[in-house]
């Protein structure tokens, strides 16, 4: 009998692993980890993007001359909506030259191609035609900005399809000028 048990052990070695390294995931995905340890506040429950307002911590990515930026909500055309857990579309001109886009919007209805999604401020058109292109779950979105800042859409989308904004940044028209002025200035520096 002794014999017998003895050739099991091994066969049950490699069972006794799995099991230990099932006992360790689960123990490590019960204590909290990455920006979820550092949480001081209740999750409010948005997704995305929500920042929760104006102020933004210094996470390291955040692009310096937006860390105080002051962002405004744009007016979304009635086809687009913004759902209530997530970050509302919103603009900001940073040095008075340099724009840049955050937030999520979602299609109501079928919307066919070149309807327009918002209108930006003068103070935030483009120096040239902006485009966004964004690929999720196998379907391309594509906005694109005028240099009127129209932004429309350059393909049919379906109803329910939605659209992060946040990364989407591009000078101004005021940045060829603001340009002029800082080359204006550093040649009457030196000269």
């Amino acid at each position: 009998a002794r014999s017998t048990m003895a050739s099991r052990v091994p066969a049950a070695a490699p069972l006794m692993g799995v099991l230990a390294a099932c006992l360790l995931l689960t123990l490590m995905s019960s204590a909290p980890a990455g920006a979820n340890a550092e949480r001081s506040a209740p999750f409010n429950g948005a997704v995305h993007s929500d920042s929760g307002g104006n102020a933004t911590a210094d996470d390291g990515m955040t692009e310096t001359p937006f860390s105080d930026a002051e962002w405004t909500d744009v007016t979304l055309t009635p086809k687009f909506v913004t759902r209530k857990s997530w970050q509302t579309p919103q603009y900001a001109v940073a040095d008075d030259h340099y724009v840049r886009l955050r937030g999520w919007l979602i299609t109501t209805a079928q919307v066919p191609a070149g309807e327009l999604v918002f209108q930006l401020p003068q103070a935030a058109w483009p120096l040239r035609r902006e485009t966004w292109k964004v690929t999720m779950k196998g379907t391309d979105r594509v906005l694109v900005i005028g240099t009127d800042g129209a932004a429309k859409l350059t393909d049919e989308l379906r109803a329910d399809t939605w659209m992060p904004l946040a990364g989407f940044a591009f000078n101004a028209h005021s940045a060829a000028g603001a340009a002029g002025a800082a080359a204006a200035t550093g040649a009457a520096a030196v000269g």
